[in-house]
């Protein structure tokens, strides 16, 4: 485990998750996360599937500006949470909407960590697999 790279292999992802939490708790510490969520939670007027659509619609964007799927997990969670606790909404769901819109959308946009390494796995370009990534369509 020690010798073949097996935890210094997975130290860029452990930077990421902390950055991504450290930049996250800034953030919403400060009051910043709370005044780009507060226009979008006030379109939903409170419907369930108002929240859901804005819930998934939050980590494609992280997704397009981050380029990591950890980093919209952990930012679309802190941002939501609020909002599903205020209107009484179950936080797998939240779960499960990060899951579908963050983790199964990240192979679709192009400049994504996921897209690029599959396509780089593959030989060809990211636009020749997105037929066969029919999961996330």
């Amino acid at each position: 485990m020690l010798s073949r790279g097996g935890l210094y292999s997975l130290m860029s992802s452990f930077l990421v998750v902390l950055l991504a939490m450290c930049v996250t708790g800034m953030l919403e510490q400060s009051g910043v996360l709370i005044s780009l969520v507060e226009p979008l939670v006030k379109r939903t007027h409170g419907s369930t599937f108002r929240i859901t659509l804005a819930t998934m619609v939050i980590p494609l964007i992280t997704n397009m500006i981050g380029s990591s799927m950890l980093l919209t997990s952990i930012v679309a969670g802190s941002l939501m949470k609020n909002v599903f606790k205020n209107n009484n909404l179950a936080p797998e769901n939240l779960s499960r909407n990060i899951e579908d819109a963050g983790t199964m959308g990240a192979p679709v946009i192009p400049w994504n960590s996921n897209t690029i390494f599959c396509s780089q796995m593959l030989a060809v370009s990211p636009y020749a697999y997105f037929p066969y990534v029919f999961l996330a369509f």
